[in-house]
């Protein structure tokens, strides 16, 4: 695991060496770097940690003219290496080089893993970047015209001086309405993505960005019985399971009482035997008004149902580096943070997972999309159990249901019940019209046209992803999630339907897999989990350092313009003295507002009025 970066020249002329320099300086990690300089174009690498051998080496020369850099975790590499005739105790990376050397374009269609990589074919004078299927691997670049800059992550291309660091005000709207907007736009205007399962080819003559890998790749599955699902399913998962565990090094789960994480780490537990490993569950720190299931007793259960899990419960209320300002990150981050109680709770079992030396943990952040989507009840489901206005919603186009809910709306602004973006930047860049083109108009509306690619779509956003440079360089941690793996994606976007929602139970296909290594009172389960119940005891307790924060974004008249200073002060001021009072403005007090901090945080930041 590392982080790449180069420039080419376009105009063909030699990079010269003090931007190499710069270069290397700019890239982050631990490990040596030693680039590959070819005139008009530089390739650099640097692992994450010294002594990281598998990332030592890089840029690789396939011996065909292409010169290769990658950060890969790759779980195909006995396939990949007889495919290629080469040793399969290869690194990943060596295997990607000898891929391109041998399919050119068609090499990132035969990976499967998470990866980006870039490739120089210095005959034909053509750069190659490319990305895994989610997109879960980053890779950025600025086109300049006579020269493009490309780096795994956004902190190397903003340490470069020729960056252009203008922000995109669209993207600003999109963040803070929580649009997923364009995979390929970043928050500055001039540094794209290469979009997931993306292939951008850059020349002299131009660039080219194409996609290898589409819904329309995944292939139908079918079998004769539901029984045939399960069983495929569990094959797929415990394989997924055991790629995303590592040969050496401390592993750790984080678990919850869903079905996602509880899963993976029962499957751990399996596949480890006796061998101890570290389970790490979040709980409520304070009393609360929320009918929520008990958590910490269900993952309690599963730690006694597997002796090998050493389970740490955490369940302080957020006194950690964050407890007061949601804003303090930006300049760490270089993007804004995810922000909310629901994120900063999870600081203090980061915080845990670093101490004990862990090197990868497994997350299930993509379960509720894949395996355990909770699936659409069919017409009748919904008229057995009384729901006649979800059949009402079943039976009427989509199109009709998306008119009616903008005329319930009727006002310029149909994010305020979550977000507190001003009304007037909104309008200044003609927002409502444009969230029409994108559906957004009608927030958390289910998009028209099939599941899947809302599914998707929601699997490659790439929010969360910008941020993942500095956690891993923060934490030198490496998150995995089995539920992202090509597998278990092509599995359940090719299923069908029926097979999510069936005997009156949504999640239908996850509680049936899962049924044969968790609890049954985990796997019947119908209620779902609140992250940070406690969060009206918590904002309380940081409201004063969120006042002080508000004054100082006040001062900036970039920030001041996106956000809604007086609406976010009202809150503030008028703060619900307990916790049921609260309750009905949950999504504003309990997340909005740190969002909205943290947005203004950044850009402050950007502005450079930090004082």
């Amino acid at each position: 695991m590392g982080e790449l970066a180069g420039i080419f020249r376009r105009d063909g002329a030699d990079v010269a060496p003090d931007r190499i320099d710069r270069l290397i300086r700019a890239i982050p990690g631990q490990g040596r770097v030693a680039p590959w300089h070819g005139g008009a174009c530089v390739i650099a690498h640097r692992p994450l940690h010294a002594g990281d051998a598998a990332a030592v080496g890089q840029p690789i020369d396939s011996g065909s003219g292409l010169i290769v850099a990658a950060d890969a975790r790759l779980h195909n590499q006995t396939a990949l290496a007889e495919a290629l005739g080469l040793p399969a105790a290869l690194s990943d990376s060596r295997l990607i080089a000898g891929a391109c050397a041998r399919w050119g374009k068609g090499a990132a269609s035969r990976l499967r893993g998470d990866f980006s990589f870039a490739s120089w074919d210095g005959d034909a004078r053509r750069l190659t970047l490319a990305r895994d299927i989610l997109g879960m691997r980053g890779l950025y670049y600025v086109d300049l015209g006579r020269e493009l800059l490309f780096a795994s992550s956004l902190h190397t291309l903003l340490a470069l001086p020729e960056t252009p660091r203008a922000i995109d005000e669209l993207i600003v709207a999109q963040t803070m309405t929580l649009e997923p907007g364009d995979d390929e736009c970043t928050i500055y205007r001039a540094i794209r993505r290469v979009p997931p399962a993306g292939l951008a080819s850059f020349d002299a003559n131009g660039a080219r960005i194409e996609r290898y890998w589409t819904l329309d790749s995944v292939a139908p599955v079918r079998f004769a019985k539901d029984d045939d699902y399960v069983q495929h399913a569990r094959e797929l998962f415990d394989l997924a399971v055991a790629s995303a565990m590592p040969a050496q090094g401390i592993l750790a789960t984080k678990v919850s009482g869903g079905l996602d994480s509880s899963g993976i780490t029962a499957t751990v537990a399996r596949l480890k035997g006796t061998e101890r490993f570290a389970a790490y569950h979040r709980a409520p720190g304070a009393a609360h008004p929320y009918d929520t299931p008990d958590e910490r007793h269900s993952v309690e259960e599963l730690a006694r149902l597997y002796p090998n899990i050493d389970l740490t419960v955490i369940d302080d209320l957020c006194d950690n580096e964050r407890v007061i300002e949601p804003e303090m990150h930006a300049a760490k981050l270089r993007v804004p943070s995810a922000a909310g109680v629901n994120a900063s709770w999870s600081e203090s079992l980061d915080a845990a997972i670093r101490a004990a030396g862990t090197d990868v943990v497994l997350v299930g952040a993509c379960g509720n999309l894949t395996l355990s989507w909770a699936g659409t009840p069919p017409l009748r489901a919904r008229l057995a159990a009384g729901d006649l206005r979800g059949a009402a919603r079943a039976l009427l186009p989509q199109r009709l249901l998306r008119e009616r809910r903008r005329t319930q709306q009727n006002e310029a602004n149909p994010w305020a019940w979550y977000s507190l973006v001003s009304d007037d930047f909104l309008q200044s860049l003609e927002y409502r019209e444009q969230s029409r083109t994108s559906g957004h108009d009608v927030p958390f509306f289910m998009a028209e046209g099939d599941t899947r690619a809302v599914r998707l779509r929601a699997l490659q956003a790439q929010g969360n992803r910008d941020r993942g440079c500095y956690r891993r360089h923060r934490d030198r941690v490496e998150d995995r999630d089995p539920f992202a793996d090509h597998r278990i994606v092509a599995f359940t976007l090719g299923i069908p339907e029926r097979q999510f929602w069936g005997a009156g139970q949504n999640r239908w296909l996850a509680r049936r897999v899962m049924a044969d290594r968790l609890p049954a009172a985990m796997v019947n389960e119908r209620r779902r989990g609140v992250v940070c119940p406690e969060w009206h005891v918590i904002v309380s307790n940081r409201r004063e350092g969120m006042i002080a924060a508000l004054e100082r974004i006040a001062r900036s008249p970039l920030a001041a313009r996106v956000l809604d200073v007086p609406r976010i002060k009202a809150l503030l001021d008028d703060w619900p003295d307990d916790a049921e009072a609260a309750k009905p403005d949950r999504i504003l007090r309990g997340v909005a507002i740190d969002r909205a901090l943290a947005m203004g945080g950044f850009l402050r930041w950007h502005e450079g009025a930090n004082d």
